[in-house]
C-alpha cells in the first residue's frame, strides 16, 4: 500500500493521489484488516441480551489505549515540529 502512494511508479500517484501525511496508507490497512478479521472471525456463537461485567471494563480499557495512543502521536508530532 504503501508504495502504490509513495512509490515513484505508484498506482495511487499515477491516478493523482497526494498523501502527505499518511492518513490515507494507515486508514486502509487498518480499515481493510479489520474487515478481514471480522469475516473470519464471524458472528457472536451466543449473543444474549445481559449485560456482563467484564465488557464495561473492555470498553473503557479499550478507550484508555486509544486516547493514550492518540496523545503520544499528537504529542510527538508537536514535539518533532
Amino acid at each position: 500500500v504503501c508504495h502504490m502512494v509513495w512509490g515513484e511508479n505508484g498506482l495511487l500517484l499515477r491516478w493523482g493521489v497526494l498523501d502527505t501525511a499518511g492518513g490515507l496508507v494507515v486508514e486502509t490497512c487498518s480499515g481493510v484488516t479489520a474487515l478481514v478479521l471480522c469475516y473470519f472471525v464471524g458472528p457472536r456463537s451466543h449473543p444474549s441480551d445481559d449485560p456482563d461485567t467484564h465488557r464495561g471494563v473492555l470498553h473503557i480499557m479499550g478507550a484508555a489505549f486509544l486516547w493514550v495512543g492518540w496523545l503520544a502521536f499528537n504529542g510527538g508530532s508537536a514535539y518533532t515540529s
